[in-house]
């Protein structure tokens, strides 16, 4: 039995591992959630002339995480269309991660006729184990 001591430790290992990071990714938002819930606030959601609308939203960011994407999604799941549009100011040179605390933001540009039959995940980086993945935003005619 000594020889194969190290077995128990990796067979838990192996066992552990995989449920951590499956139980994790499902909890984490949850416990630990990025943009503070309900998630965006939406302040203005015109309409424009070919089927898309222009958005401008309020959110609070809680966690120190680096933003990835931003997608939003019809009633099937299926993604739809989405553009930044905003004027960043010189703090975010570096990319779209904002700090913590307080934003407004937009224009942002979603490709649906109707806001209320979509929803949205924002993708952060917290740690190295998995990409964080959150429901920031749920129009009115969804259920998930």
């Amino acid at each position: 039995m000594r020889n194969g001591w190290y077995l128990i430790p990796v067979t838990l290992i192996a066992i552990l591992l995989p449920l951590f990071i499956s139980v994790g990714r499902a909890v984490e938002p949850r416990i630990f959630p990025v943009i503070t819930p309900p998630g965006l606030i939406l302040t203005s959601n015109q309409p424009t002339d070919d089927g898309r609308r222009i958005i401008y939203t309020e959110f609070t960011k809680d966690r120190e995480c680096e933003f990835l994407v931003l997608k939003w999604f019809d009633q099937s799941g299926r993604e739809v269309g989405f553009e930044f549009r905003e004027e960043l100011p010189d703090e975010f040179a570096g990319g779209l991660t904002r700090p913590l605390g307080e934003h407004e933001a937009g224009p942002w540009i979603v490709y649906s006729n109707n806001i209320d039959n979509t929803y949205s995940k924002s993708y952060h980086k917290c740690h190295p184990f998995w990409t964080t993945v959150s429901t920031v935003f749920v129009g009115k005619n969804i259920i998930l």
